[in-house]
């Protein structure tokens, strides 16, 4: 009798949780891993912020877009705010399996596996105000800058260079002497890295 109250709680809770979710890629911000939710609707239209578990287009009709989108869902709502990919490619011999890839103008490039938003990876941004986290972060900012905001380390097992990890599932690489370090790219979710 007290394993079937304990299956029927959870039951309960699971679609009590489902019930109140929005669907992947449509709802505004929602809660994340910082202390309040971010608001992308008080933002200028047509940037985008970089998450851990998801990207955001601002504006008052901004949407969260969380891994697990569809890959149609992703690329029109990042197409709207940053305009035409550059570039489509594909790589069949990622660690993590095949992945297929979107860049978009300002260095944005998003990672799918079975038409599904896996990942980011951002590099060399034309306009650190169109592409950066929540926190203002993108390439160029400095390591003290991102120490500030996050809670980080060093992966010193890294074999791709100086690399961080933050609580909040993003990633960056870092170059530069040590009173002066700047962040060189940022990642969160799967990437096709070859370590």
């Amino acid at each position: 009798m007290q394993t079937w109250k304990a299956l029927f709680s959870i039951s309960t809770a699971t679609l009590l949780i489902t019930g109140c979710s929005a669907e992947p890629g449509t709802a505004p911000a929602g809660q994340t891993s910082m202390e309040a939710p971010y608001d992308q609707s008080s933002e200028t239209a047509g940037n985008v912020r970089l998450f851990g578990e998801d990207i955001r287009t601002t504006g008052a009709d901004g949407l969260r877009i969380p891994f697990g989108s569809t890959r149609e869902l992703t690329e029109t709502a990042v197409t709207a705010a940053l305009g035409e990919p550059e570039d489509r490619q594909e790589n069949a011999e990622c660690g993590a399996g095949p992945m297929e890839f979107t860049a978009y103008p300002g260095g944005l490039t998003l990672n799918f596996q079975d038409e599904n938003l896996v990942g980011w990876f951002l590099r060399e941004p034309a306009d650190k105000e169109r592409v950066a986290t929540a926190e203002g972060l993108s390439v160029g900012s400095t390591l003290t800058e991102a120490s500030a905001v996050y809670s980080m380390d060093p992966l010193e097992d890294s074999t791709l260079g100086e690399e961080y990890a933050t609580d909040e599932g993003i990633g960056f690489f870092t170059t530069g002497d040590d009173d002066a370090k700047q962040i060189d790219s940022l990642y969160a979710g799967t990437n096709c890295f070859f370590r």
